[in-house]
């Protein structure tokens, strides 16, 4: 559970009773505290427990614990420190003396105590003692999200990336996310190497340059050791063990087609000009980096489930992408070394189609059961909201006839008695042609049938809480279950933010003004101090909470060190309301409501849809990737949907090129690239191609929001390819941002 600075580790005992109260049976004895940094930030503090063979319930099992760090190495300051400590991973996956950054083993105790196991890391004795925590198994983690673990013990973890998706020449590689297979206590690197030889370069914060003339990097490939920590907030030892290598490691563009940088390696950051990588691993694919899930098959022969796993997959390890929307196949060798990834399963996001049945919509965890089935927990897409494509998933082994789908829909879900609910089995199916389904609906959730009608109404005349249920059967009896709740005697509150708008624009530093509409049946007038509204960092596909302040109306603060955070990097104005509740004890309810709101500076190396152009390095300043390549007809599309209000200008920051009257011309399409055009640009070329010039535009608000297509053209006297190379472009005007 989180504490404030802090998360902890206790023996929590839950009730049979149908009230389901959790009572906390061990009290303070035992629990294991380790301290984060919520304060902060409300983003990446994590963990994940498991459970060994060695025994079922707590009482003298082996139980690993892991903890993510939560910090990264930034080059902000403050108070004139070298580095301040909350951007100081050394002081916590490096620091021997840290439970943070770690994988955790402990026995616990029947009185909720614990005791250590002998064979973790550290004994707590090294050099005389207070340098090292006897708890740790292995360290040397980022963010260690999930474990999972074989019936060997052997513990399988996934490591998450940072944000960078480039890499540094002379600073390090691009942000890398990696998976583990633990079989003994190990140091994975964590924040000064990747690899035994995949070492950041040693740094100067204050300068953001590298700390030595020649550049020199971390000592990570010392068969002996592991690098110096020399950070002030060290408490432990100032040399950790050996650096262990992970059997996968990845980032966001080892193999996009139109620029592949390869599976991370020293080559591709530690020459001038870099060398290149070779591409490890490319049924990886490219895209995010978010490994969230690795779980190894063991295939037991005397398991009576018809259902289970077949023998092919046993030792197979399962890998989930949560940025990626799939799972894969891993394959190891007697070495222990990555053999083969394949595809599994043709699953991807909600919802299913013919060529993608099945659904792995943002793989959250998973797990092997007893049964031989392999169970999927999905985040589904959006954050800190109900996700209705968020789900846990039972994957079984079906040979012949398949078992059908059901898909469950209810109008309304809550409202007072008496309410009338329409039910829906739209969307349920048999996938083997030909094959009947028949339904089975039960309102209440007594376990009877109430209805087989494909879609049937039903009234609820006493308050409460309903589980209705929609059984599928198809003609060789096999079925397929899909839940929703009812609640009765209280109605959901109404919550809308109105301000800003849906696509409004602005910059991390400013400060966003917010107005939310909030209104509840039961409740009557709303007290805004009751009304909870957040700014979320959104990043590509998840989130990270930062502000959150109390009202209806107020404005928000943003952080400038925001922006650099790398990929699809946007704001989310999320306003909640949890009700009163109804009478007679009918549970509150929750509504939230969310506006996207886009930087005016997008950087088009991140724009997810294109069509003709490449990323190559840039020379400008701040690095990254520009587009090249760019012409006739090639088109970009900027991420999300725009509402221009309060935007005059557009730039574009450019190089190369040639032609006195213009390189050529940049088309703003509203819509589709064959769109209307909201206004046509004509791009002087620059002195040479390593030569950046801001080429600043009028342009008009065309009212309400709209997808934003630039598509490339040839001028008069310009050449008729590679017009210019684009870095960014970046809108002007107040946007949906404070005066």
């Amino acid at each position: 559970m989180r504490s404030r600075g802090a998360t902890v580790l206790e023996r929590l005992a839950v009730s049979d009773s149908p009230a389901m109260s959790i009572a906390d049976v061990a009290g303070e004895i035992g629990h294991i505290t380790v301290d984060d940094q919520g304060r902060i930030c409300r983003c990446g503090n994590r963990g994940c427990l498991e459970l060994t063979a060695g025994g079922g319930a707590l009482h003298g099992a082996d139980l690993y614990v892991g903890d993510g760090a939560a910090l990264t190495l930034e080059t902000n300051q403050q108070g004139g420190w070298f580095q301040r400590p909350t951007a100081d991973a050394r002081r916590s996956s490096l620091n021997t003396n840290d439970l943070r950054g770690k994988i955790l083993r402990v026995t616990v105790q029947p009185d909720g105590s614990y005791t250590v196991p002998a064979g973790n890391l550290f004994t707590g004795n090294e050099e005389g003692g207070g340098k090292t925590r006897p708890e740790i198994y292995a360290m040397g983690f980022r963010n260690p999200f999930r474990i999972t673990l074989d019936d060997n013990d052997v513990a399988y973890i996934t490591d998450y990336s940072p944000d960078a998706q480039t890499p540094t020449v002379f600073r390090g590689p691009a942000g890398t996310g990696r998976t583990m297979v633990v079989r003994e206590p190990a140091n994975y690197g964590w924040p000064l190497c990747y690899q035994p030889d995949l070492p950041y370069y040693r740094w100067n914060f204050n300068t953001s340059t590298p700390l030595d003339s020649p550049p020199q990097t971390h000592e990570c490939g010392n068969p002996t050791r592991g690098p110096e920590n020399t950070s002030r907030w060290n408490t432990g030892l100032t040399y950790s063990p050996p650096i262990t290598r992970s059997e996968v490691w990845y980032s966001y563009q080892d193999n996009n087609p139109a620029n592949p940088l390869g599976t991370p390696c020293a080559a591709y950051y530690t020459t001038n000009p870099p060398g290149t990588c070779p591409q490890l691993f490319p049924e990886l694919g490219t895209g995010g980096v978010g490994p969230h899930g690795a779980a190894k098959y063991d295939y037991d022969p005397d398991n009576p489930n018809p259902t289970k796993f077949p023998e092919y997959y046993d030792e197979a390890i399962f890998f989930g992408e949560f940025t990626r929307d799939y799972l894969r196949e891993i394959r190891l060798d007697s070495n222990g070394d990555v053999f083969k990834i394949n595809n599994l399963l043709n699953c991807g996001p909600a919802p299913p189609t013919p060529t993608r049945p099945f659904i792995c919509d943002n793989p959250m965890d998973m797990m092997w059961g007893d049964d031989g089935s392999f169970y999927l927990l999905t985040y589904g897409d959006g954050f800190f909201a109900i996700n209705p494509d968020a789900a846990l998933v039972r994957f079984s082994y079906v040979k012949g006839l398949r078992a059908p789908i059901a898909v469950l829909g209810a109008t309304p879900t809550d409202g007072m008695a008496p309410l009338t609910v329409q039910f829906s089995s739209e969307g349920s199916r048999d996938p083997d042609p030909a094959d009947s389904i028949r339904f089975a609906w039960d309102f209440d959730g007594n376990g009877t049938t109430d209805s087989i009608d494909p879609n049937p109404s039903f009234t609820y005349t006493t308050n409460g809480v309903y589980t209705a249920r929609l059984t599928v059967t198809d003609s060789s009896g096999k079925i397929a279950q899909a839940n929703t709740t009812i609640t009765v005697g209280n109605t959901s509150p109404s919550v809308q933010v109105t301000v800003p708008v849906e696509g409004g624009l602005f910059a991390f530093g400013d400060s966003i003004p917010f107005a939310v509409t909030v209104s509840d049946p039961q409740d009557g007038p709303i007290d805004c101090a009751r009304v909870e509204v957040t700014f979320v960092l959104g990043h590509d596909s998840h989130g990270h909470a930062e502000t959150t302040v109390n009202g209806c109306t107020g404005t928000l603060p943003t952080f400038a060190e925001d922006a650099s955070h790398g990929g699809n990097v946007f704001g989310v104005i999320s306003a909640s309301y949890t009700d009163l509740g109804g009478p007679g004890g009918v549970p509150p309810l929750t509504t939230v409501d969310q506006v996207n709101i886009l930087q005016k500076k997008q950087e088009v190396e991140f724009a997810v849809e294109q069509s003709g152009t490449n990323t190559a390095p840039t020379a400008d300043v701040g690095g990254g990737l520009q587009r090249g390549s760019l012409g006739n007809g090639d088109w970009i599309s900027l991420n999300g949907t725009y509402n221009l209000v309060n935007i005059d200008s557009l730039t574009f920051r450019t190089s190369g090129g040639s032609g006195a009257a213009g390189t050529g011309s940049v088309e703003v399409h509203l819509d589709a690239v064959d769109g209307p055009v909201l206004t046509t640009v004509t791009i002087a070329a620059t002195a040479s191609a390593t030569t950046y010039v801001s080429q600043t535009f009028p342009i008009a608000n065309p009212g309400g929001g709209h997808r934003l297509y630039l598509v490339f053209r040839p001028v008069a006297g310009g050449p008729t390819n590679n017009f210019f190379n684009l870095n960014w472009v970046e809108f002007g005007g107040q946007g949906g941002s404070a005066p």
